[in-house]
C-alpha cells in the first residue's frame, strides 16, 4: 500500500526484497545443496518425487547429454506436451546452458507448432510423455521420426532440427530418443564441463519463450530472461510482509501447479521451489476436477494459484464428495486469477481455505500484481490487486497522459518483470516496450488514493455502444451478486443502430428458474444504463481460451449464432 495518499495514477511500489542475482540453473545448484533431500517437485498423477538433489542431478545429466549433442548457449530447445518431469528436468538442463527454451502450446494448430519451429530455428525438440497422439500428430510434418534412425532425423521443412527426444520410456519410434536413452549420452566430463558453464551464463541472458494465447496467424513469442523469470517468482505476492510481519511459512508450503507449464500463468508455480525452498504438487498432465479434489487431500496442498473455473468446479462438487470436506482439503491461501473473481465464489471457496486472493499478469510480465490476505477487505472484495516491490505502473489516457486517481485508463508497466523483446518481430516489440522501458498492457483499469488497481478488461473486449466506451467487467461484477448466478460473461454483439449491443451470457444454478426478464432487472439501477444486457442468454458453459480464461471473443461468437444476428 502507498504511504501517502495518491492523486494520479502512478505508483512507484517499494520493497525491501533484494533481487536474486543468480540465473535458473546456479539457483538451482545452491538450493541442492543447502536443502539436499527436501522433496522439490511431485508429480502427482505420475507418482513421481523428486528432491532438490535429485532434480540438480536430473537435469545436468540431461544439460550433459545436450552439450554432447552440440548444443550450445543461444541456441533453443522446443518442448511440446503435458506436465510431466521430463518437461522440468529439460527446462533446468537449458537453462544451465544458456540455451533457450521454447514452450510450445499443445492448443496451437499442428501447421503452427511446425512455424515456429522453422521461425526459432530449433535444434531438438523434446515430446512428453502424454498426450498419446503427440507422435502421431508431429510424424505429420517430420516423417523422419517412423524411418529414419535417431542420429539422422533429418526433415527438409526443418533444416535447423538435429534430434527429438521423447518422454515415453519405451517407443518403437525409431527416429527419436526415448527420455532414458538420452540422458545417457553425456559422460562425467560432460557434466564437469555443463556447471562450468553454468556459472558463466548472465542473469539478462534470453532463457524462456512464452507464447502469447488468442492470437490469430503465428502466435507471438515473448523472451524473458534469468533474472526477470527468477526474481517475479521471488517477490510474488509479498510485498506486504515488510509492513505487515506476515509468516506465509515458506518452508512448510506445498505449493499446487494446476495449470500448463506452458503458460505464463504457472511460472511462479514452477519456479517457486526455486526461490522459497517449498513444494510443488504437480496435479495432473489435464485438468480434471476430481483428481485435483484428490491431490489436494492426498498431498496436503497448503496453496497454490487456481483459474477461475478450476476452484468454481472444485466448489460446485456435490457435498457428498468425500474430496470436498473441509477437514480432508487443508488449502492455507488460494490465489485466483483468469477473469473477474466474483464475490459469491470467494465466499465459496472460503470452506476450503482461509485466505482468497487474487492475481494478474501477462504473458509479456508475468505474474507481477496480487493482493495479499491481510489488505483491507474491500480490496479483496474488489479483486484489486497492488503491484510487486521494485515496479511502476501508470494509468493513462489515450494520450498517454497519466489520469488523476479512480479514472479508467489504459494500464502501462515498467520494471525487471518486463519482457526483452518478441522473438523475431522487431517491430511488434516496439508497439508494445516503448522506448523509455513502459509496457502498454492493453488493459482497462483503474488505481485508487492507495494504488491498488482493478482491471476491467482488456481494451479489444471494450463495448463501442452508441459511441461510449463500456467495460464489460463492470457488468459481469454485478450479475455475479444473484444468487441464481454460476458463471457470467458479458460480450458485444453487433448491432445497426447502436454498433455493438451487450450481452449477457449466464450459467445458472442447477435448478434455478430465473429467466430473462428477472435478470434485466436485476441490472436496472445498479450499472451506467447503457451497460443493461439487451440480451441475456443462458449457456450451459462458457468458452475458454487455451490458457484457461474465459473467452469473450469466443462467447460473442457463440451468442451471435444463438441470436441469429448478422456479423457484416
Amino acid at each position: 500500500m502507498s504511504s501517502q495518499k495518491l492523486t494520479r495514477s502512478y505508483l512507484h511500489a517499494p520493497s525491501k526484497l533484494p533481487f536474486i542475482g543468480r540465473t535458473l540453473g546456479q539457483q538451482l545448484y545452491v538450493m541442492a545443496e543447502k536443502y539436499t533431500d527436501k522433496e522439490m517437485y511431485v508429480f502427482y498423477t505420475d507418482k513421481e518425487r523428486f528432491s532438490f538433489s535429485e532434480m540438480k542431478e536430473k537435469s545436468q545429466q540431461c544439460a550433459a547429454a545436450l552439450l554432447s549433442k552440440g548444443l550450445q548457449k543461444g541456441d533453443r530447445f522446443a518442448v511440446l506436451g503435458a506436465n510431466h518431469s521430463e518437461w522440468l528436468i529439460t527446462m533446468f538442463a537449458c537453462a544451465q546452458l544458456g540455451v533457450i527454451f521454447v514452450q510450445l502450446r499443445l492448443e496451437f494448430p499442428i501447421a503452427t507448432i511446425k512455424r515456429l519451429l522453422e521461425k526459432f530455428g530449433c535444434k531438438a525438440l523434446l515430446l512428453t510423455r502424454s498426450p498419446s497422439d503427440l507422435i502421431e500428430q508431429v510424424s505429420e510434418f517430420i516423417p523422419t521420426l517412423k524411418t529414419n534412425d535417431k542420429t539422422d532425423v533429418k526433415c527438409l521443412s526443418l533444416p535447423d532440427l538435429e534430434f527429438v527426444v521423447i518422454g515415453n520410456k519405451e517407443s518403437k519410434v525409431s527416429g527419436a530418443y526415448t527420455f532414458n536413452e538420452f540422458l545417457q549420452i553425456g559422460d562425467e566430463s560432460a557434466r564437469r564441463k555443463v556447471e562450468e558453464i553454468c556459472w558463466t551464463i548472465d542473469i539478462d541472458d534470453p532463457c524462456i519463450a512464452y507464447f502469447t494465447s488468442g492470437t490469430t496467424g503465428v502466435p507471438k513469442a515473448a523472451i524473458h530472461n534469468h533474472h526477470c523469470v527468477l526474481n517475479v517468482t521471488h517477490g510474488a505476492g509479498t510485498y506486504r510482509s515488510d509492513v505487515d510481519g506476515f509468516d506465509p511459512q515458506w518452508d512448510t508450503t506445498r505449493f499446487a501447479a494446476t495449470m500448463t507449464f506452458a503458460g505464463g500463468a504457472c511460472s511462479v508455480s514452477k519456479f517457486l521451489p526455486l526461490v522459497r525452498a517449498c513444494t510443488t504438487i504437480v496435479l495432473y498432465p489435464a485438468f480434471d476436477v476430481h483428481t485435483m479434489a484428490k491431490a489436494l487431500k492426498d498431498e496436503q496442498v497448503t496453496d497454490g494459484f487456481f483459474f477461475i473455473h478450476h476452484i468454481s468446479d472444485l466448489v460446485d462438487l456435490p457435498e457428498e464428495d468425500t474430496y470436498t470436506c473441509r477437514p480432508n482439503i487443508a488449502l492455507r491461501s488460494a490465489c485466483l486469477s483468469g477473469s473477474v473473481i466474483p464475490a459469491v465464489l470467494r465466499h465459496k471457496v472460503t470452506k476450503f481455505t482461509k485466505y482468497v486472493t487474487s492475481c494478474y499478469g501477462m504473458t509479456e510480465m508475468l505474474g507481477t500484481h496480487f493482493n495479499h490476505p491481510l489488505d483491507p477487505p474491500h480490496v479483496i472484495e474488489n479483486a484489486a490487486v497492488f503491484p510487486n516491490g521494485g515496479n511502476e505502473v501508470k494509468i493513462v489516457d489515450s494520450n498517454d497522459r497519466i489520469v488523476p486517481v479512480n479514472t479508467l485508463g489504459e494500464l502501462h508497466f515498467r520494471g525487471f518483470s518486463v519482457f526483452m523483446y518478441y522473438w523475431g518481430n522487431d517491430e511488434m516489440t516496439k508497439e508494445t516496450k516503448l522506448a523509455n522501458g513502459w509496457l502498454r498492457t492493453g488493459d482497462l483499469a483503474k488505481m485508487d488514493e492507495d494504488g491498488y488497481i482493478r482491471i476491467l478488461g482488456r481494451i479489444k473486449d471494450i463495448i463501442m455502444k452508441e459511441s461510449c466506451n463500456l467495460s464489460p467487467m463492470e457488468l459481469e461484477g454485478i450479475l455475479y451478486k444473484h444468487p441464481d448466478i454460476v458463471k457470467a460473461l458479458v460480450a458485444g454483439v453487433p448491432d445497426s443502430r447502436t454498433g455493438e449491443e451487450v450481452c449477457a451470457c449466464i450459467v445458472k444454478r442447477p435448478g434455478s428458474s430465473v429467466t430473462e426478464k428477472e435478470i434485466k432487472s436485476f441490472c436496472q439501477g445498479k450499472v451506467y444504463s447503457l451497460l443493461n444486457p439487451k440480451y441475456v442468454l443462458f449457456v450451459d458453459k462458457l468458452p475458454t481460451t487455451e490458457t484457461g480464461k474465459f473467452s469473450r471473443k469466443g462467447m460473442s461468437e457463440i451468442a451471435q449464432k444463438m441470436l441469429n444476428l448478422k456479423t457484416d
